[in-house]
């Protein structure tokens, strides 16, 4: 998530900033009917983002309830930097300073064990030109007679113009969790 991409003639490279900070922006919908909240919502998650500023994660802080009781929290990355393990591992702390700061305590969160950096310097170590001719030629020999353009069995048609839109996740805390 401090990472953001620039390019290097043509080409792209990763620069990962130390101290990339992420603002959380407050949106006053108090009294706003349900519809609104939701075309609020999407038009916060469909904002683009700059890929050469840091970080790739916009939060924002939705207060619904005049009492400031009932809030949305709207967390939005971009695909180039997050997958289903960082998201589980952003949730899991985020969840672990939610309850803490709710609980009056400190929260300890465990460092991660390996950073993706490591994760990714290994992997490119590991393909080096004989591994990585070795699996393409492997992966070459069997899809050389597949389609160009797999049609899988879905509830819908592809469409005729592909939009490419990603799609959003909601997580709702437990009455528990506060």
């Amino acid at each position: 998530l401090r990472t953001r991409f620039i390019a290097n003639g043509q080409t792209p490279q990763q620069d990962i900033l130390h101290g990339a900070t992420v603002t959380l922006e407050r949106v006053d919908l108090r009294g706003a009917a349900a519809g609104v909240i939701q075309d609020k919502l999407t038009e916060l998650s469909q904002l683009p983002f700059d890929l050469t500023n840091a970080p790739l994660l916009r939060a924002h802080l939705l207060e619904t309830d005049s009492n400031a009781n009932d809030s949305i929290l709207l967390l939005v990355t971009h695909h180039i930097v997050s997958d289903g393990w960082s998201l589980s591992v952003l949730f899991s702390d985020l969840t672990e300073l939610y309850n803490s700061f709710n609980a009056g305590r400190t929260a300890s969160l465990p460092a991660l064990s390996i950073q993706y950096a490591d994760y990714a310097s290994w992997q490119r170590a590991w393909f080096d030109d004989n591994e990585l001719k070795r699996q393409l030629d492997f992966w070459r020999a069997q899809l050389k007679d597949a389609d160009s353009v797999l049609e899988l069995p879905t509830d819908k048609l592809r469409p005729v113009e592909q939009s490419y839109r990603g799609a959003s996740v909601a997580k709702q805390l437990s009455a528990a969790s506060s």
